[in-house]
């Protein structure tokens, strides 16, 4: 049987300056393999910096975008229901916690939303030479998993592409490793559930789909909303955010689980994303853009730890399990090699 496939993402480089130092620390170690940029907030230089790093680590690791409508300056600088004027420039502002009903309900609203993931879109594609070198499209809080509205205007931006997305399956379990290791709750993987909107998005159980038996049918409708407009792989699902996690003891027991999910499924290699989120700091000067930096700085102190990465390298070893890029694990291209501008 294929190996499982594990994509260990960090979000949000570009957030500030804390994050962009711990992302690219946690590049360094191997144990990141996509880098989620929000691509409003970084230049040239913050790009060109991620690919140094990149190359120093033996270019094992993914650039993506990480569309954002919640946080920052807009690109298109024009007032909308989801921004707001602050210095002659807009920025964004938060719409029913980041649902965007309000645009969802306007046609017009909705076009210019379009225009401004297009155009953030656009811009990571410059700033790596072409889109063809995305490594991936996700969502900052997600929005592209809530509304058939929103799932279809990423479709049209990567159409005639083969870039991946995040899956909209949230995986669930119950069972823990030693939690007395785990400085934030008790569940490294609890059920984070997608909440249901416009009735198309909403959160299934990966363990129950594997106990049917069933094909993934569910999987495939929801995936169909996101890949209509042309053939891509996603990942089996999503394994939703560790926030101060994982422990040592927490990586191995999930690439274990991973490994059983490969083999109860049958599936020709069980893949999923596992998401971080990294900062270096936690002090109150380093939080330009404060959003949950306390929990990102105990991430960023695992993800480095020496102890960590030998266990997460040598369980990856033992299960098996092909580590690597959306690019690389899902669809086998390697061929990636960005060059700073």
């Amino acid at each position: 049987m294929k190996p499982s496939g594990l994509i260990v993402t960090s979000d949000d480089y570009g957030i500030n300056k804390s994050a962009n130092r711990g992302i690219i620390a946690g590049v360094k170690t191997g144990v990141i393999s996509s880098v989620h940029v929000l691509a409003n907030l970084v230049n040239q230089a913050d790009i060109n910096e991620l690919i140094k790093a990149i190359q120093e680590s033996g270019n094992k690791c993914g650039i993506a975008l990480h569309l954002n409508t919640t946080r920052g300056r807009a690109l298109v600088q024009k007032k909308t229901a989801f921004t707001k004027r602050r210095k002659k420039k807009y920025s964004f502002k938060p719409l029913k916690h980041y649902r965007h009903s309000r645009i969802l309900n306007s046609k017009t609203e909705a076009k210019n939303m379009e225009a401004e993931l297009k155009a953030q879109f656009d811009k990571l594609a410059d700033l790596l030479s072409g889109a063809e070198n995305i490594d991936a499209v996700s969502s900052h809080q997600n929005i592209h998993l809530w509304d058939k509205t929103l799932s279809a205007m990423v479709s049209r931006i990567i159409t005639g592409t083969t870039i991946p997305v995040r899956s909209p399956i949230r995986y669930e379990k119950d069972e823990n490793p030693d939690t007395s290791t785990l400085r934030y709750g008790t569940k490294p993987l609890t059920k984070l559930s997608i909440k249901k909107a416009g009735g198309i998005i909403d959160s299934i159980s990966t363990t129950k789909l594997m106990l049917t038996g069933n094909s993934f049918s569910k999987q495939k409708v929801m995936r169909d909303l996101v890949i209509k407009s042309s053939p891509r792989e996603l990942p089996v699902n999503l394994s939703g955010h560790w926030f101060g996690q994982p422990s040592q003891k927490g990586m191995t027991w999930f690439i274990n689980a991973l490994n059983s999910m490969n083999n109860l499924t049958g599936q020709k290699g069980y893949t999923s994303e596992l998401l971080m989120h990294l900062g270096d700091s936690k002090k109150k000067a380093d939080q330009s853009m404060d959003y949950g930096m306390a929990s990102r700085y105990e991430e960023f102190k695992n993800v480095t730890n020496p102890a960590f990465i030998a266990a997460f390298e040598t369980q990856k070893d033992i299960c098996k399990t092909n580590h690597g890029s959306f690019r690389s694990v899902l669809i086998g291209d390697d061929s990636i090699r960005y060059k700073v501008k």
